[in-house]
C-alpha cells in the first residue's frame, strides 16, 4: 500500500549533504516527495511510495547519518498521489 511520510530531522543536519543524499537514494528508488531546510535548523522530507520500500528509505537515511542525525519526528499517512520526481527545497 502507498503511504506518504512526513519527517523531520533534527541535529547537525544541515550543510552536511543530507538533501542531496537523500534526494539520490529517492530517486534511485523511485520515491516521490521532496526535502528542504527549515529556518529552526532542522529538514523537512516528504516522501511517498510503497510503506515497506519507505521504511527501507528511512532506515538507509538513519545509517548513513547516525552521527548527525540526532532525531527524526515522523507522521504517517496516506498518500495522496499528488507528487512527481524527488526535488530538494
Amino acid at each position: 500500500m502507498k503511504k506518504r511520510v512526513l519527517v523531520y530531522y533534527s541535529g547537525r543536519v544541515q550543510g552536511v549533504g543530507l538533501r542531496f543524499h537523500c534526494r539520490m537514494l529517492a530517486v534511485k528508488a523511485g520515491i516521490n516527495g521532496w526535502v528542504g531546510n527549515l529556518r529552526d535548523g532542522r529538514v523537512a522530507l516528504v516522501a511517498e511510495a510503497e510503506e515497506t520500500l519507505l521504511h527501507s528509505f528511512l532506515k538507509k537515511m538513519a545509517d548513513d547519518f547516525s552521527g548527525l542525525i540526532t532525531g527524526a519526528e515522523c507522521t504517517w499517512s496516506d498518500s495522496v498521489e499528488n507528487l512527481t520526481g524527488f526535488s530538494i527545497k
